[in-house]
């Protein structure tokens, strides 16, 4: 069993990690940290009578991996130097060993610290990850659910705002074009985020300008050893919430493609991914802890 602490147990990418955690067959929670005090349970109460702990102030000495979900700018700090980290904050994204397992397919058993990618770069990047090479140009439309936002109130975020509102935001500033940019190594890449009225799931939409030619086959030969890519007639947001499964569908005519791809924000664009890379680390298979359905209808 790996022993396994959580640092910023609080938020909601903490509770969804912590709820897959504690079911993983390999995996003993050893504690959830915070400045916050309370029971966890307290914070995350669909998890009471599973895991019913009292939240702690630091890292139990018995720990060997810590997942770090402590917002962005806070996180690179706080982890520990002794230990094998798994980061889902912004803060090593550039400078750590990133890894999304469908893209890199990288041996993770000796890296210490794992840098997870963010939500919406995730989706992006499995999009058009097969046909990067054969693109001139790319253009996306990222739509995410509320809860990508965290559990802070604002107005943007507010319900009354957010649950019957569509509105584009950080246009051509948003944090995870570049990154997006970067992993694909592709810059003629135009990005925007738009906040749709749902609370977890992200569906990208864009098209590709090719160069070269592209079926259907292109996708389903570069997803066939990826257990989570599921290629469909149809990318639908409530075919992937509470799963780690990303659904990608694509058109084509003449030059131009079209993919949609759709996942989980708190599973496969956050916690779902962090619990790969952790499998993956540790020797486990892939799928360990993570092979279950969405929760359709949601």
């Amino acid at each position: 069993m790996i022993k396994v602490a959580i640092l910023g147990g609080t938020g909601f990418g903490a509770g969804e990690l912590l709820r897959l955690l504690i079911q993983h067959p390999k995996v003993k929670v050893v504690g959830v940290v915070s400045r916050q005090e309370g029971k966890i349970s307290d914070y995350h109460p669909h998890l009471k009578c599973f895991f019913d702990e009292d939240l702690l102030p630091a890292i139990p000495s018995q720990a060997e991996l810590v997942f770090s979900a402590l917002p962005h700018g806070t996180s690179k700090e706080a982890l520990p130097d002794d230990k094998r980290c798994i980061d889902l904050s912004s803060d090593l994204r550039f400078d750590g060993f990133y890894s999304l397992p469908e893209f890199q397919k990288r041996d993770l058993r000796k890296e210490r610290v794992v840098s997870n990618p963010g939500c919406l770069a995730s989706a992006t990047i499995l999009a058009f990850a097969p046909i990067v090479g054969s693109a001139k140009k790319i253009s996306v439309i990222g739509s995410t659910g509320s809860s990508g936002a965290g559990k802070g109130l604002n107005e943007a975020t507010h319900h009354p705002v957010r649950h019957a509102n569509m509105s584009p935001y950080k246009v051509f500033t948003h944090q995870h074009e570049e990154e997006i940019r970067s992993v694909l190594a592709f810059k003629n890449l135009d990005f925007v985020a738009v906040r749709a009225p749902m609370s977890r799931g992200i569906l990208v939409t864009g098209f590709a300008e090719l160069s070269h030619k592209v079926t259907e086959s292109t996708y389903y030969d570069y997803y066939k050893d990826s257990p989570f890519i599921r290629i469909v007639e149809t990318a639908e947001v409530e075919n992937v919430v509470g799963s780690n499964f990303c659904d990608i569908s694509i058109k084509i005519r003449d030059n131009t493609l079209f993919v949609a791809a759709a996942l989980d924000n708190l599973i496969k664009g956050m916690a779902g991914t962090a619990i790969q890379n952790m499998n993956l680390m540790f020797g486990f298979p892939e799928i360990m802890g993570l092979w279950m359905p969405s929760v359709r209808p949601v």
